[in-house]
């Protein structure tokens, strides 16, 4: 892609003092990086990627100027192994506020459709296994999961995990699971069945958030965008969506079915679902848009944004496109992150659910559908978008 050289200070432009014209690649010496990165507490950024060795991670740090940080590993690169014997596909990572890092990853997959199982494993901030954590560094359960690559990880403050994904589709389609594991990297034996939490026929999870003592998770349930609240240990929250059914589900126009696959909890609690629905008409399905929601933190409408809708991104002209990451900036504005093919798009809106006129984000064609390219927002408002595609790493730095 063709990038000015001439710095725009517009809000959405390159960052041309991040990398190489607010680009930062990654690739791996060994064979390719498939990831996307984290922000961490030092304005550094940290990058995940399974390797070619089956069961080994590579973790790249850059500076916050994007060049590689030679001060970590081998020239800004760790390679860990993990004692499995079994390959891994990284599903999704979080940093914790001690700087550790925790990876929940699926096992196996290879010719089939599913991952045989779930594996968590703690890093320490040197990239180095924890093995403090479950035993020996890790901690597996027998589930059998989809291979769609999509699934949530938060933690509370007490270093609590929580991580939600969707089952291995039988015949009957796909469920939702919830793993909650304690401090320690152990099953939490007080969170449904030894850690493990299913959810009710026909639903399934993408993501998943906490909020104060209690646990949410997003996806689809009878072809609503499903939000559903828990409890500490695993139950619906009845008081959740105020229908005494632990759960709200949020519709478009005109559509087939509507499906959540992130979401994000604002500082006052209210929480944002990116999406899509599948528009159809008279039996005939025309594809997808992407679709962003907010509702209260108690679960129920929230009014001041988009009148109480759900907001349907792009117009029916332009079908094939998703919404897969949202964030809240500290302004309120709302960062959306649209992906059709290998084109990714960012679009901003203000806190009501209106387009930002001010923000015109590049397309992006750097990054992948697996894994899902994410955002993140730094203290100074600038924007970061990371992902990868055939093997090379993009971490994108945007002016906020």
């Amino acid at each position: 892609m063709n990038i000015s050289t001439t710095q725009s200070t517009a809000p959405g432009s390159f960052d041309n003092s991040f990398a190489d014209q607010g680009i930062a690649r990654i690739q791996l010496p060994s064979g390719p990086f498939q990831g996307t990165s984290r922000l961490l507490s030092d304005g550094k950024i940290l990058s995940i990627s399974t390797t070619e060795q089956f069961n080994t991670l590579a973790i790249v740090k850059h500076t916050t100027e994007g060049v590689l940080d030679t001060t970590f590993g081998s020239g800004g690169v760790v390679y860990t192994r993990l004692p499995i014997n079994d390959s891994l596909t990284v599903l999704n990572y979080l940093v914790l506020e001690n700087g550790k890092i925790v990876v929940v990853g699926g096992l196996g997959g290879g010719p089939f459709d599913y991952f045989s199982g779930a594996l968590f494993a703690r890093l320490l901030p040197d990239g180095r296994l924890d093995l403090m954590f479950g035993t020996g560094g890790i901690t597996t359960f027998n589930a059998e999961l989809a291979t769609r690559h999509r699934a949530g990880i938060a933690a509370r403050e007490n270093g609590s995990i929580f991580a939600a994904t969707e089952t291995r589709d039988t015949g009957a389609g796909r469920d939702g699971v919830i793993f909650g594991l304690n401090a320690a990297g152990k099953p939490d034996v007080t969170f449904g069945n030894n850690g493990v939490v299913y959810s009710m026929p026909g639903a399934s999870f993408q993501s998943v958030a906490v909020q104060a003592d209690k646990v949410l998770v997003s996806g689809i349930y009878q072809k609503g965008g499903l939000i559903a609240r828990y409890t500490n240990q695993g139950e619906l929250d009845l008081s959740y969506g105020g229908f005494n059914q632990g759960y709200v589900l949020i519709d478009g126009t005109g559509g087939s079915h509507v499906e959540l696959i992130h979401l994000a909890q604002q500082p006052d609690g209210k929480t944002l679902a990116a999406g899509y629905i599948f528009k159809g008409t008279m039996g005939n399905l025309l594809g997808t848009l992407p679709l962003l929601a907010r509702v209260n933190e108690d679960g129920t409408q929230d009014n001041t944004f988009n009148e109480g809708k759900a907001l349907e991104i792009f117009d029916e002209s332009d079908y094939g496109w998703q919404a897969l990451h949202t964030m809240a900036q500290p302004d309120e504005k709302l960062i959306v992150l649209c992906q059709k093919s290998s084109t990714t798009a960012l679009l901003r809106y203000i806190k009501d659910g209106s387009p930002d006129a001010n923000f015109t984000a590049p397309e992006l064609q750097l990054m992948d559908y697996r894994p899902s390219p994410v955002i993140q927002i730094q203290p100074d408002e600038k924007i970061l978008v990371s992902g990868s595609s055939n093997g090379i790493g993009a971490i994108v730095r945007l002016l906020g």
